[in-house]
């Protein structure tokens, strides 16, 4: 029954991406009471109606009273499209503590479409700082860009040549949108250049036409040329799909999951991977042992989908450069800089940062800083 206090322009995503999950969790139910399990959804669609009356949309930069004690302002984190950092103020007994919320923090090293530039924030109490790539090993540069949009055209024009399909698995929010952009940008200025792409994702239909909407005035502009674009189509009814898939077309279909845990990725993934006229392109993190995970290692001679057995035979390339994350030296770099009492690291691997919290407290102490930092774990309590 609380008020639910999000960024402004943010509303309408919410919405698409609870309706989308409820569907998920209700679809999950019945499969798992077919296989004999009571179980209920989390949540079911008058729940995800009665979150939507309780949302109010803040607006950017402006300090917020919830109540007489806490006050927030929300700030442009840089991720994805309207994306924020959030700051509070906490008031109890006439002392006031200031607690900053990273969120998931922009990479500053690559270009990133339809996102408000990274504004980072200098002073606060506590900082509750994500550590996703915190390891050193994890670090993109412009120059891998670069290599990247020349995979894509090497992928693309060579598959084409072999009358084949190119499948990139992506987010429906964002990821999808990024990657048609690339697209555009490589081949949208080529009358010649007639190959289709297929935008098959329900959810990322929705979200491409929410983008026209939610992006400023210029952004907007360049994202309706993208929509128009000749090449592409939308592709929402999963009939359309069906048929798509099974034409003998070149083409290149961005479709969701990113990482083939579910969605018509994975069916794409059945018709595709058995011939070697098709590639994966992938653009995004596979977790160990997940469906993508185990066509990016290519060491299986087969791949179970679904409980079928396939050929693995379609050729695969992994892009490096489209991580919406703060990479590991900017990590470090903003971290260090902040002027604060306890930085705690959240939502990485723990290993990963119980090694960067040395490596942080080392480089904060170079500065002549005191602040202290925790590797934190869901035990972890903090006294301002």
């Amino acid at each position: 029954t609380g008020k639910i206090y999000i960024p402004e322009m943010n509303y309408g995503l919410m919405k698409i991406l609870l309706e989308d999950c409820c569907y998920i969790l209700e679809k999950d139910a019945e499969q798992l009471k077919r296989q004999g399990h009571d179980l209920e959804p989390i949540y079911d669609a008058d729940d995800v109606k009665a979150a939507l009356e309780l949302i109010e949309e803040i607006p950017f930069y402006e300090e917020y009273a919830i109540n007489d004690n806490v006050k927030i302002k929300f700030t442009h984190s840089g991720h994805i499209t309207n994306s924020a950092h959030a700051e509070m103020w906490l008031t109890e007994n006439n002392v006031t503590k200031k607690i900053y919320y990273t969120s998931d923090l922009g990479n500053t090293n690559v270009p990133s479409y339809y996102v408000h530039e990274f504004e980072p924030v200098e002073k606060a109490n506590l900082v509750i700082a994500e550590s996703t790539y915190s390891n050193p090993l994890r670090q993109v540069k412009p120059k891998d860009r670069d290599k990247d949009l020349e995979k894509i055209k090497c992928v693309v024009e060579q598959t084409m040549e072999k009358k084949g399909k190119v499948l990139i698995p992506v987010f429906a929010n964002h990821r999808c949108q990024t990657m048609l952009t690339v697209l555009y940008e490589l081949y949208g200025n080529d009358e010649n250049w007639k190959v289709p792409i297929y935008v098959d994702s329900p959810m990322a239909c929705k979200i491409s036409n929410l983008m026209c909407h939610i992006v400023n005035e210029e952004q907007m502009h360049y994202w309706e040329r993208v929509m128009k674009w000749d090449n592409v189509h939308f592709i929402s009814e999963y009939n359309d799909s069906k048929a798509i898939q099974d034409t003998q077309e070149p083409c290149i279909v961005l479709a969701s999951s990113g990482m083939l845990t579910a969605g018509r990725s994975v069916a794409w993934t059945q018709k595709l991977l058995g011939s070697s006229k098709n590639h994966f392109l992938f653009c995004g993190y596979a977790p160990e042992g997940s469906l993508a995970d185990k066509i990016k290692t290519g060491t299986q001679k087969y791949i179970t989908v679904e409980g079928k057995s396939i050929p693995n035979k379609a050729f695969v390339t992994k892009l490096v450069s489209f991580s919406s994350h703060i990479q590991h030296d900017a990590m470090l770099d903003y971290y260090s800089d902040i002027n604060c009492e306890k930085i705690a690291l959240v939502h990485g691997n723990f290993d990963d940062k119980l090694l960067f919290c040395k490596e942080l407290q080392d480089e904060i102490s170079k500065k002549n800083k005191t602040s202290k930092v925790i590797c934190v774990n869901k035990s972890t309590e903090i006294i301002l």
